[in-house]
């Protein structure tokens, strides 16, 4: 093989190897012990605290909101608000839109 197909394969096997890593990196944290343990365990509580402020806001918005009731936002930060219409308000609609 020629010194150019060899360099082009190897670059190819670093892209998936830097990749491999990249995923192995997400699935494995640090464990307490290992020397990026605490960076890791500061900037996760981080986010966590960030999207959990995040969700308490989507949450007094949507209860605030009249006409409108919803649960608290948990885990996967889907929001699912129950809109209530009364009876003036589609009745006046129906009148309005005929």
């Amino acid at each position: 093989m020629s010194k150019l197909v060899i360099r082009v394969v190897i670059a190819q096997l670093n892209l998936h190897l830097n990749f491999q890593a990249a995923v192995d990196c997400a699935v494995d944290p640090p464990k307490p012990g290992d020397p990026s343990f605490e960076l890791y365990n500061q900037e996760k509580h981080e986010i966590l605290s960030k999207l959990g402020e995040r969700a308490d806001l989507v949450t007094k918005g949507f209860q605030t909101t009249p006409g409108v009731e919803c649960s608290s936002v948990e885990g996967a930060m889907y929001a699912f608000p129950k809109v209530i219409l009364y009876t003036f308000h589609t009745t006046y609609f129906l009148r309005t839109t005929s």
